[in-house]
């Protein structure tokens, strides 16, 4: 649920102008430093040649059956924390993104007695314009609307185009263009296309912006409903069948990758995959000693299960970033759990004090949610809690005498002050451990499928699909093409023929390689202990 269009646009500088815009409007708001843009007439039919400004390469969102032509020199990247599904970067430095207004939106209004009410309104064009230009109005220092409402018709859509001069409130700021097209897709959602570049890049912007809108396709419901429930099935006879001896197959306990951009080293990465019992917990602490140096962290879980633990370091810009990830699930029992801890450590941070550590606890089990017996999944999340807090929150979690109630965390009672709790029925189909979804790519039968798995998205808070596509590779290998949530873009991992991960992709230009001891200690001067 949206409550406010900030959520939808924060962070996105728009931009646009039209050929209907008079030379006079845009020197009395653009001045003089957008003169040189002032002698340029704007294209009447940009829509003549979308070859110019397109490729045939569509990219594809699969929860509505949605397909875009992507512009040319383009980089496409997600941007979750914009809100954004996917990301174009053009090479002129304009920018086109893609979102969608989804459910209903909460609007307040003024009772007659003075009291305010809320009232839940499906997303609809003429709304999201409206709230879209009472946005930019209350952010922006002059906003000038130059073309209204401008009309879309793709088969069965309609929608409307706007575009907008902007001059930000801050002095010596440069004014910019804002193109927004809308698309109503059904009754409950919206298709928000947005498009932002510099006064000297418009005419190929709206252009090239234009060009994409129209180019949109979306499938019938039906068939999109078809095609998921099909992925969902074959997730479902896999996991029917997958046994604990498939994943020990699979787990390697060291395993060392270059983190590559722009084929620059900017970090690395190493990853633990192991299955634990009182017996390796035993022969860990008995080597490493009382006071040794120890992996941090890991042998402070002492249930039995399934662990992986990823550390990574990565730098860039002056800042040394390194990464822990800790996780842990006990699958086949009554009551299964698992923790997720993660900390992030800065460079010239030596108190930590900018690190982000928090613990995620998943409670499987029955509770009761609106007055229904559920099968239950709970998250708990704190911002920089104390050590004591973590031991605390572990040990909780781990008592399966615990009754679990709905919500089951007041945060007032915890010294953080910053507990928030979340609890969701289990889904049904295909739901995968926070584990089994870090080790389902190389558990996949090495066949052309795609399979949809339900399984919890860190980024976004939320219980969603899950999408991996297997293409079978010459020599004997995979590739597994794995979208995290259902609406970003394809992650590609290769995998060789003994399913060992080789290369990991990702929409943005960075990638994983495997690598050895000695070729780190090459390139980063690092001596990985054991």
């Amino acid at each position: 649920m949206l409550t406010n269009t900030a959520d939808l646009f924060r962070g996105f500088l728009p931009v646009r102008r039209s050929c209907l815009l008079c030379l006079g409007v845009l020197t009395l708001i653009l001045g003089a430093s957008c003169a040189t843009a002032q002698d340029i007439d704007l294209p009447d039919k940009p829509l003549a040649e979308p070859n110019r400004w397109l490729t045939d390469q569509r990219w594809s969102e699969l929860r509505y059956g949605l397909s875009i032509r992507q512009p040319h020199d383009a980089v496409s990247v997600p941007d979750t924390a914009q809100g954004d599904v996917i990301r174009w970067a053009l090479a002129n430095r304009s920018r086109v993104s893609l979102s969608f207004a989804r459910g209903a939106y909460e609007r307040v209004f003024k009772n007659p007695d003075g009291t305010a009410a809320t009232k839940l309104i499906a997303p609809k064009v003429d709304i999201i314009q409206k709230q879209i230009s009472d946005e930019l109005k209350a952010s922006a220092g002059q906003v000038i609307n130059t073309r209204a409402n401008q009309v879309v018709e793709l088969d069965s859509l309609g929608g409307v185009i706007n575009y907008y001069i902007i001059k930000p409130p801050q002095r010596d700021a440069k004014p910019y263009f804002y193109g927004v097209a809308l698309l109503q897709l059904d009754q409950l959602s919206v298709a928000v296309l947005k498009l932002e570049c510099l006064p000297d890049q418009m005419i190929e912007a709206i252009s090239t912006f234009e060009c994409m809108v129209h180019s949109v396709e979306v499938e019938e419901a039906k068939q999109v409903n078809e095609r998921l429930h099909g992925w969902l099935e074959n997730a479902e006879e896999l996991l029917a069948e997958l046994t604990q001896e498939d994943r020990l197959k699979t787990m390697r306990d060291d395993r060392l990758y270059r983190v590559l951009e722009n084929n620059k080293d900017i970090g690395y990465t190493r990853i633990w995959q192991r299955y634990q019992d009182k017996a390796y917990y035993k022969a860990l602490k008995a080597k490493r000693g009382e006071d040794a140096d120890r992996l941090e962290g890991i042998d402070r879980f002492e249930a039995e299960g399934n662990a992986i633990f990823i550390q990574s370091r990565l730098e860039g810009q002056g800042i040394v970033m390194q990464h822990r990830h800790e996780s842990i699930d006990t699958p086949g029992k009554p009551v299964a759990y698992w923790q997720i801890k993660n900390a992030l450590q800065y460079k010239n941070d030596p108190n930590n004090l900018r690190a982000g550590t928090w613990v995620e606890t998943g409670v499987r089990g029955v509770a009761m949610i609106g007055g229904k017996r559920m099968d239950h999944l709970q998250l708990t999340r704190e911002g920089t809690p104390p050590r004591h807090m973590v031991e605390y929150l572990l040990q909780r979690e781990r008592d399966p005498e615990r009754r679990l109630r709905y919500p089951s965390a007041d945060p007032r009672s915890y010294p953080s002050g910053e507990v928030i709790e979340k609890a969701w029925p289990t889904p049904k189909r295909a739901f995968l451990s926070p584990v089994d979804a870090a080790l389902m790519p190389a558990l996949l039968p090495n066949e052309e499928k795609t399979y949809a798995f339900s399984a919890y998205h860190q980024e976004t808070s939320r219980i969603d699909f899950r999408l991996m596509r297997v293409e079978p590779r010459a020599d004997g290998g995979k590739t597994v093409y794995l979208r995290p949530v259902l609406d970003l873009s394809e992650q590609a991992l290769v995998f060789d023929a003994n399913n060992e991960l080789v290369s990991h992709t990702y929409p943005d230009g960075r990638s994983l390689k495997k690598t050895t001891r000695q070729e780190l200690a090459r390139i980063w001067g690092v001596r990985l202990r054991d």
